[in-house]
Formats: structure tokens, sequence, C-alpha cells
């Protein structure tokens, strides 16, 4: 999954981008759980979605929304764009894969390098 994110930060720049750090760490370690519990369930559910070497598992399509969805839940402003494109977002199982709590400390406590401070919505 890529993510591509547009910032606008009025007040606190360097909190803001630390926040959203913070929850793409938490985001990817979740959706490792995802996929290692697939994977361990030997089912992976591929599916063929169309063109050359264009497979899909389950895996792949769960983990995007759980990052997609909590991003968006948390940040409703950001543009994500992933690699499974045929995922809808406004599903049950988009909403009940958000990650509510995707607070870490051990990321918000760094201090924010000076040249990423002053981020503006390009």
């Amino acid at each position: 999954t890529t993510l591509l994110y547009t910032i606008k930060f009025e007040e606190g720049h360097r909190m803001a981008l630390m926040r959203t750090m913070a929850a793409c760490v938490t985001l990817a370690e979740q959706a490792g759980n995802v996929l290692r519990t697939i994977m361990d369930s030997g089912n992976l559910g591929i599916v063929d979605k169309g063109g050359q070497n264009n497979l899909q598992t389950k895996a792949d399509k769960e983990a995007q929304i759980l990052i997609v969805s909590s991003l968006l839940h948390h940040f409703p402003g950001m543009k994500v764009i992933g690699e499974e494109d045929d995922v809808d977002m406004t599903t049950d199982e988009a909403k009940a894969s958000v990650v509510r709590d995707v607070t870490r400390g051990d990321v918000t406590r760094h201090t924010c390098p000076k040249e990423l401070s002053g981020l503006t919505e390009q």
C-alpha cells in the first residue's frame, strides 16, 4: 500500500506530522498481524484481477482495508492511493477494520525534523 498525503498544518506543525507518523507505524504493525494470521491459516484466497501477473490475496485486501479505513478515520482530509484499486472503503467490513487507537508515545515523543515542520498543503 502506498500512501500519498497532502498535509495542511495550521498550528502545531511538528506534532501533527508526528501524530501522522505514529498512526502509520501503528497501522503497519496491525497490517502485519493481519498478514501473518492469513499466512498461518494457509488460505490465501488468491484472486486473479486480470492482466499479466495481477493476483490479489485475501491478505492484500484486508491489510489495505485496515490501513486505508483507519487513516481516513483519523485524517479525513488525507488522500490515500493503494495498490488494490477495487477495495470499497464504505463497507461494513471497512468500518469494522478501523484501528481506533493509533497513538504511539514512542513515536510522538521524538522531535519532528525542522525541515519538515513547516509543511503546507501542496
